[in-house]
């Protein structure tokens, strides 16, 4: 991160859907990681896990984080969400007590 007090380990932001993502989702997840890595948050998995059914898909995101060995969190969107582009940065802020 820019700044050298706000550590943050690895992590994960995955979307679930069973099969649908809305554009402005798209959208706000491209704003977001965008906004993010601008700020120095680049240890972060951005993925999109589809399943016929979404509590399917949520469950693959937590097998996909726990066979991470640096992945410490996880932010699970359904695909039908919009959210601002600072929303990680102020959802990790807030976790780790820095904000």
């Amino acid at each position: 991160m820019s700044d050298p007090t706000f550590q943050v380990p690895g992590g994960h932001v995955s979307i679930t859907t069973h099969g649908v993502v809305q554009s402005e989702t798209v959208s706000a997840l491209l704003e977001m990681r965008s906004f993010s890595e601008r700020h120095g948050l680049v240890n972060v998995r951005w993925s999109l896990i589809p399943g016929a059914l979404v509590d399917r898909a949520r469950n693959e995101a937590v097998r996909q984080l726990l066979q991470d060995p640096g992945g410490q969190w996880l932010v699970m969107c359904d695909a039908d969400m919009t959210w601002a582009p600072d929303a990680l940065l102020k959802l990790l802020q807030t976790a780790y007590g820095t904000h």
